[in-house]
């Protein structure tokens, strides 16, 4: 029996986190939900008292039901304890399951039915019944003694505990998808071996945990946190190097910079940046060089940090201290504002450098001398806002590239200026197309619609062919979102029109990624129509808009628009064959999505890897239902 205090020891920190933490245990385990995913027990940790007394109860009382027995022997008592050890570090309490034991067990059979919910996840080897024995009776003893025990009061009863439950659910629940995501990032980074390059170089997990920590809440998709993640985790791993290495520029510089490094390599990214910014301060007045070399390590520890307005900041500084003389500081930071976005394209889409170009273009835009300077920044800033608004689910970005945009109009008019002028309303239609589409009702859709037709007034078939099929495809998608919220087929014939327009420039030989882009867009609207007129015309037409664009859609070139383009083909062919009888066309709906999902998998593309199957399930049934 020399493991069974081991045992009794864990059972009871287990089973008493998990009570404490539906019982007012948030404050204690907050600090480390996100990062760790919900470990309840940690919550002992910060209870004192009479709750601690409590604990040790029902660790004695645990202990003595497991000698009681006398059917365990140290093997089994052994593996016991490994399981539970095992256990208290991965425990997720998930209170509304709890509330699902407390009732269906009801007063009597409540310690089992929790005690089962806490053993979820323990994995046993074949022939332990002896060990899920043992486990049971320590988790059933405490969990009994924990509620009973005097020194509680009503904080444990049965009924508290659910209401308790209920009342966290739903905040649980979130935290359990934050910490899912938290584990995936941190298992693709492993993958990857960005994680095994940031340990060699002194990166410490801990500093791992907070890099997740500060970019998981505010990148909604898996894939594009992992990127940032691993751009985040090259800048820790250069500002390590960087700390062992010195500067030449003095013991002072030298010793700022081993101590950010430092910081930076424990996950004190807060504390890194201050470090910079109070040399900052003592350096301001004594040497240009000193200065431009730790404004290039703020930006780093400003970009670990996720302050891209600091980072801007620094980068504008840098600029105008190495600016030569008589040069214009506008100029100099457009052209920064140019590498910056040169970067964006090779990194392939950071949101953070995307961050940092629009602070960019709010400070080129207070340095602008003239109306034609401000204007520019302003058409700037709107692409620059327009396209993280398209990344984020909200609408606030997207709302503020309309405003710049508008500004922008109000410069560049249709008489002076009527190229640009044009490009500025098929980029305000874009916004506003956008918008709408987040947005209920179709006045935005409307204002997306004009905007559009007002650039083809300049925007002209002879004068700029390729500029009018673009804005012709723009004006198709604000069209068909319009019709797709419409009962009838109006709005999306008129997208057709403009979609054909456009393919009339967007040849295949020319431009083949806009001309199969748009291939897509036509094959979209006439599978809408066609499936709400039960006519097959359209939707023929739709399987050779997909099988058309699938000719430079190709899987080697571009595989996740390829299945894609696949599933939308399987759509129209189920429409088809659901008009036409017989099973030839389902058939050949069920071949598109099965290759769909050869690229479509469940961890990295998970929404479309659900819908696909779904849809394949769906035609399967028709099929067996024909047979």
């Amino acid at each position: 029996m020399s493991d069974a205090p081991v045992v009794a020891e864990n059972s009871a920190l287990i089973c008493f986190g998990a009570m404490s933490f539906v019982t007012g245990a948030g404050a204690g385990i907050a600090p480390f939900a996100v990062p760790l995913a919900v470990l309840a027990a940690i919550g002992l940790r910060f209870r004192a008292g009479k709750r601690a007394n409590c604990c040790v109860a029902a660790q004695d009382a645990a202990l003595e039901a497991l000698r009681a027995s006398k059917e365990f022997d140290d093997e089994v008592l052994a593996r016991a304890a490994v399981l539970l050890e095992d256990r208290s570090r991965k425990i997720r309490i998930e209170p509304a399951r709890m509330v699902d034991a407390a009732e269906a067990g009801g007063a009597k059979d409540f310690d089992r039915e929790l005690a089962k919910h806490l053993m979820r996840g323990v994995y046993f080897e074949r022939g332990e019944e002896a060990v899920r024995r043992a486990i049971e009776i320590a988790f059933v003893t405490a969990i009994g003694t924990c509620r009973r025990h005097p020194d509680i009061d009503r904080d444990l009863t049965q009924t508290f505990l659910i209401e308790s439950a209920r009342s966290q659910s739903i905040a649980i629940e979130r935290l359990e998808v934050m910490g899912a995501k938290v584990d995936e990032i941190l298992r693709l980074l492993r993958e990857s071996g960005a994680l095994h390059q940031a340990e060699v170089a002194g990166v410490t997990g801990f500093a791992i945990q907070m890099l997740v920590q500060k970019i998981a809440p505010e990148v909604e998709n898996t894939e594009q946190a992992l990127h940032e993640l691993e751009r985040a985790v090259e800048i820790a791993v250069r500002v390590r190097e960087e700390g062992r290495h010195g500067s030449n520029l003095g013991d002072f510089v030298d010793e700022v910079l081993r101590r950010s490094a430092e910081l930076a390599a424990k996950g004190g990214y807060d504390a890194a940046d201050d470090e910079i910014e109070e040399a900052l301060r003592r350096e301001a007045e004594e040497s240009r060089a000193r200065e431009v070399r730790l404004l290039e390590r703020g930006v780093d520890t400003a970009l670990l940090k996720r302050d891209a307005a600091t980072g801007a900041k620094r980068i504008a500084r840098r600029t105008e201290l190495k600016l030569p003389d008589g040069a214009n500081l506008y100029d100099a930071l457009r052209a920064v504002q140019v590498e910056w976005f040169e970067r964006y394209e090779r990194d392939k889409g950071v949101n953070l450098d995307l961050e940092v170009l629009i602070r960019l273009g709010e400070i080129a835009l207070q340095a602008a001398a003239n109306p034609d300077e401000r204007v520019r920044s302003l058409n700037d800033l709107g692409f620059q806002l327009y396209t993280l608004g398209k990344r984020e689910s909200g609408t606030a970005r997207l709302e503020e590239a309309v405003s710049a945009y508008q500004a922008v109009l109000k410069e560049w008019t249709r008489d002076c200026m009527p190229l640009d002028w044009a490009m500025t309303q098929n980029n305000l239609g874009n916004a506003l197309g956008t918008l709408g589409e987040r947005e209920n009702g179709t006045v935005r859709l409307d204002q997306a619609v004009a905007a559009h037709r007002a650039a083809l007034e300049e925007y002209t078939r002879d004068r700029v062919p390729l500029d009018w099929a673009m804005t012709q495809n723009s004006l198709g998608n604000a069209l068909g979102t319009l019709g797709e919220r419409e009962s009838g087929t109006e709005r999306l014939e008129e997208a057709i029109v403009a979609y054909r327009a456009a393919l009339e420039e967007y040849t295949r030989d020319r431009v083949p990624l806009d001309w199969a882009m748009t291939q897509i867009n036509l094959g979209t609207v006439l599978t809408i129509i066609g499936e709400r007129e039960n006519g097959m015309v359209r939707l023929n037409q739709a399987v050779a808009a997909y099988q058309a664009a699938l000719e430079e859609y190709t899987r080697e070139r571009m595989p996740l628009e390829w299945a894609t383009t696949q599933n939308n083909l399987g759509n129209a062919l189920q429409y088809l064959g659901k008009q036409e009888g017989g099973t030839a066309r389902l058939e050949e709906a069920a071949s598109a999505y099965r290759v769909a999902l050869e690229e479509f998998s469940e961890e990295e593309t998970p929404s479309y890897w659900a819908a696909t199957k779904q849809n394949l399930q769906m035609v399967l049934k028709l099929i067996e239902d024909r047979q």
